[in-house]
Formats: C-alpha cells, structure tokens, sequence
C-alpha cells in the first residue's frame, strides 16, 4: 500500500515537473522515467501504429487490466512498464501484417489515485 502510494505520488511529481516545463522540454531522464512505470487500470494510453493511422487509438485500461486495440482484441496491459507493452502489442499487430510494423506507446495521463 505504501509502495502504490509512493509510486503515484511520483507520478504526479513527473507530471507537474512535465507540465512546467512543458510538454517539449521534458529531459531525457523523465523520459526514461515514464517508461519504466508500470501501467494499471484507469491508466489512459496512446498507442500508436506506424503506417496504420486508422489504427491509433487512446484507450483507457479497464479495471481487469486489459484494453482492447482494434484488430487485436483485448491484451494484458496491467503492471507492464511501457516497453513491454509496446513489445506485446507490435507482436499482435506482427500477425496481421506483413510488413515491419512499429508501435508507440505513451502515457497520456495517470488518473487520480485515492
């Protein structure tokens, strides 16, 4: 509980120091930071696919920890850090197209965790 509660106060530390500075002046090391967070539920995501822009989508985690991505249908997002995910969802996206296909994953926003 404590660690969960440490962790969303770091948060929204990030996001403060992010939006002060501004969305382009965020260092590379708060990037880095982003990227190892895990995702939970309420967690929104932007996950976008590179030479496929009808399927980008900002999606929310549901409260079993899953979202759903078009053509793929529901993946386990919860307590992967962004890597992972991204690794999860360009090897769905991989199976349908035979192309090289790239997958960006970013946090749009943490919700407010009580």
């Amino acid at each position: 509980m404590v660690r969960a509660t440490l962790t969303n106060m770091k948060r929204q530390i990030w996001l403060l120091v992010a939006a002060l500075m501004g969305v382009g002046a965020i260092t590379a090391e708060a990037q880095d930071y982003f990227r190892t967070i895990p995702i939970n539920p309420g967690d929104i995501l932007f996950v976008r696919v590179w030479r496929h822009p009808n399927l980008n989508t900002r999606i929310e985690v549901k409260s079993d920890g899953t979202i759903t991505l078009p053509l793929i249908g529901d993946l386990r997002a919860e307590g992967l850090d962004l890597d992972q995910f991204q690794a999860r969802c360009e090897a769905g996206y991989a199976a349908l197209f035979p192309t090289q296909t790239h997958v960006g994953v970013v946090f749009v926003n943490f919700p407010k965790k009580d």
